[in-house]
């Protein structure tokens, strides 16, 4: 019976851990990779890393995953560096917007993880269209969900 007890209460004692809420990150400003490719008007027209910058600013902070932006002070600091953005511009007419970003999560200089996302948007809005830049703020709102969901999976659902 003693046994018992002990296990209950060890059991209660440690299932607050079990779900504790992720510590929040320091987001630092997002960059281009040294060799970025794709399509440079679309980068420079459209400002893709100032839309998933703040995008994602915005997702972490509502979802209490952002600490700070820039500077750590010992809180884990997640980078977010762009790899590619393909994609003509010219509007919904010229196909879709796709980012390829590498993301990681560190310490000081310790390395807690790393990955990458890639994700593809087509234009939507008022009668299916919106401009390129229109569909690449749209690509950067996808990203932040799928930047929340790589820091605590499942934090945002799938049909949101």
């Amino acid at each position: 019976m003693k046994r018992l007890r002990l296990t209950l209460l060890l059991a209660l004692a440690l299932s607050p851990l079990a779900h504790a809420a992720p510590e929040a990150v320091a987001l630092q400003p997002v960059r281009y990779a040294p060799a970025v490719t794709g399509n440079q008007k679309l980068i420079k027209e459209c400002d893709v890393s100032s839309k998933i910058q703040g995008r994602t600013a915005e997702r972490l902070q509502q979802l209490g995953l952002l600490s700070k932006i820039g500077a750590t002070g010992g809180t884990p600091a997640l980078q977010i560096t762009i790899e590619s953005v393909e994609g003509r511009a010219g509007g919904a007419f010229s196909g879709p917007k796709t980012v390829q970003l590498k993301l990681e999560l560190s310490r000081g200089e310790t390395l807690i993880r790393s990955g990458s996302i890639t994700r593809k948007g087509i234009g939507k809005g008022i009668a299916g269209l919106r401009g390129s830049c229109g569909t690449m703020d749209g690509v950067a709102g996808e990203v932040a969900d799928d930047v929340a969901n790589w820091l605590s999976p499942g934090i945002v659902p799938k049909d949101k």
